[in-house]
């Protein structure tokens, strides 16, 4: 396998160009445990984050801005929104590209979350009660319905997570050159059948 990158060193971290579009941020956490966040490889880009000392808060690539509060990796590239989320579609918080990132309201973040381990039924959206019946989130906003079977709970809650994976992925994306500013998401091109 022929591997072409290179690798510089600022701040105390490590930026690995590993390609034209490509690069990633080493951080080096206690007991010599190493992370590599990928983003964007533009000139500006590596510029920004060379600028700061990054390490790892809550699983996300962090540093403290000039005000001292936390400056997260997207937010420094892309601009913090003013309101909701950026969120990793992919499910990788190590893919910082922008590609892998939507600019998702808060109820679409609350929707996205993983199952819970003290979930009843072990399915996302669906609790199980004592009756014997079955609660489903079906909607934004904590929108509920209760179904008496199991299998008549997982169809709703399916047709709802296709629904809201559409509007997911047709949410805002980020757009390089609108570092720091809340503008720099735009929404996606939306292929519809004429």
């Amino acid at each position: 396998m022929n591997c072409n990158f290179s690798i510089r060193r600022f701040a105390g971290n490590r930026i690995i160009i590993l390609s034209d579009e490509m690069a990633a941020i080493e951080v080096i956490q206690r007991h010599n445990q190493r992370h590599h966040f990928l983003f964007d490889r533009t000139q500006e880009n590596l510029s920004l984050v060379a600028q700061y000392r990054w390490f790892v808060h809550e699983k996300y690539p962090c540093t403290i801005d000039e005000l001292g509060k936390y400056l997260y990796l997207p937010w420094l590239l892309y601009g913090r929104p003013q309101r909701g989320y950026v969120w990793h579609h992919i499910r990788d918080r190590l893919d910082n590209r922008s590609i892998s990132l939507r600019y998702i309201t808060t109820s679409l973040n609350n929707f996205a979350k993983n199952t819970r381990k003290n979930n009843s039924t072990g399915i996302r959206g669906i609790s199980r009660y004592k009756n014997g019946g079955y609660s489903v989130l079906v909607g934004l906003n904590c929108k509920r319905k209760w179904f008496r079977r199991l299998e008549d709970a997982i169809e709703a809650r399916q047709k709802f997570e296709r629904e809201m994976e559409e509007l997911i992925m047709n949410s805002p994306i980020p757009v390089n050159g609108h570092n720091g500013r809340n503008n720099g998401w735009i929404s996606p091109k939306i292929n519809k059948a004429a």
